[in-house]
């Protein structure tokens, strides 16, 4: 989205939030191993509007900031997750009043998420 802030945990190697990058005010990949970050940054060099961090999504604050967020997206990671539910409060803490989240899940009938 053209001019928004977006936080995209569990980045990996960053080509999400590099093609988000395009046209957004700042995208901030997060991703909790170090080596994904570490590709992240080699593949897709840091910018103003581009930046790469290590952190847990279940705990995560930009530099201490709640409600910064315009845009939160987390792809096929909560169902990895030891705790969805924090994680979804996560996301929420990050998300400035009337912000999108976009969460993607794997659906397995015999395993549901434990917030449904």
């Amino acid at each position: 989205p053209k001019g928004k802030k977006i936080l995209d945990i569990s980045c990996g190697s960053g080509f999400g939030s590099h093609l988000l990058s395009n046209g957004a005010e700042f995208v901030l990949g997060v991703d909790y191993l170090q080596s994904y970050v570490d590709l992240a940054r080699g593949r897709y060099p840091e910018e103003s509007r581009l930046q790469f961090c290590v952190g847990d999504g279940q705990d995560f604050l930009y530099q201490g900031r709640e409600e910064w967020f315009d845009v939160a997206i987390s792809l096929h990671t909560l169902e990895h997750v030891p705790d969805d539910r924090k994680m979804l409060a996560s996301l929420h803490k990050n998300l400035r009043p009337g912000g999108l989240l976009v969460v993607e899940v794997r659906f397995w009938q015999n395993a549901l998420l434990g917030c449904l």
